[in-house]
């Protein structure tokens, strides 16, 4: 490992590399746990050079995007951690935007406001990733972020892919990139000319909603269950199972929003997962349904 840790240091100067990572402010749970290596990468060139690498050698990585998504199950993480970050945004003909994995919603956004591109304003808000909200086909607001993806090109075996968006490699937070456990490197968008005050408009509109039935203040993972169904919503039937919220150690359900589980400061991977189980036994007793995690734990 120190061997490939120096050959990655010496040959890809663009890369940065940590050791003995402090993550928490890495991820929204803000879980205080450490990466033995941490690396952060910015563009698709050296993200497949480094994947092939450590693929040759079979060592083991979890690729991390915006964190808002994932939970760590150690407190010494010792698969190394691939954080895309930040990356380059291209203008392309007809209305499509080409999009680096690692570039986060909020940043995507900031690009279209200042150039008239509208289209994926319900999105303000939401900490995640180019990459993870394709993998998870992320949501918000009767949308899917599925709806505005033009093609997406991802790592898968040693080998890069392109393909085009279809309804076959989405689903309701979900996608065939999850299934394959792929990397996502890079995604083009449709998007729509629209002018700077209906995009504000629309960002402030989204966020104001947001901030009155969302704890987004609050350390989480933003939902944790998916709705079983279009006609069952988990939040409401986790509410009626815990009217009065429920706490665990440092995490607790939230009496904002019954679909988040909050860190109130000292919370660990166990309490949080205890209330996951918790909350999944008591809705199967009470209404003799299963219901299943967004959340990724790692």
């Amino acid at each position: 490992m120190k061997k490939l840790i120096k050959y990655i240091k010496n040959n890809m100067p663009n890369i940065k590399v940590y050791n003995n990572y402090n993550m928490q402010n890495k991820h929204t749970y803000h879980i205080y746990c450490i990466a033995k290596w941490y690396v952060e990468v910015n563009n698709i060139k050296d993200t497949v050079e480094l994947l092939k690498l450590l693929d040759t050698f079979n060592i083991q990585y979890i690729i991390l995007g915006g964190g808002s998504n994932v939970i760590f199950k150690e407190k010494i993480i010792s698969k190394i951690i691939i954080h895309l970050v930040d990356g380059e945004i291209k203008i392309l003909p007809n209305n499509r935007l080409s999009v680096f994995a690692g570039l986060t919603i909020g940043k995507l956004l900031k690009f279209c406001l200042n150039n008239n591109f509208g289209g994926l304003e319900w999105s303000a808000g939401i900490p995640s990733s180019i990459g993870g909200a394709t993998i998870m086909n992320m949501g918000a607001f009767n949308n899917q972020f599925s709806e505005s993806v033009f093609s997406v090109t991802y790592y898968y075996k040693g080998q890069v892919y392109k393909k085009k968006a279809n309804a076959s490699l989405f689903g309701y937070r979900s996608s065939l990139f999850k299934v394959l456990k792929c990397v996502v490197l890079e995604v083009e968008l449709i998007i729509k000319p629209c002018s700077a005050n209906d995009i504000k408009r629309k960002i402030t509109q989204h966020l104001n909603l947001k901030r009155q039935k969302q704890p987004i203040t609050e350390y989480s993972c933003g939902s944790v269950f998916k709705n079983p169904s279009n006609n069952i919503i988990v939040a409401k039937i986790i509410s009626e199972c815990f009217p009065f919220g429920y706490k665990w150690g440092g995490a607790e359900i939230s009496t904002k929003h019954s679909n988040f589980i909050i860190n109130k400061g000292n919370a660990t991977f166990q309490d949080v997962t205890h209330i996951i189980r918790y909350i999944k036994k008591v809705v199967q007793k009470r209404y003799n349904i299963c219901i299943f995690c967004e959340v990724m734990i790692q």
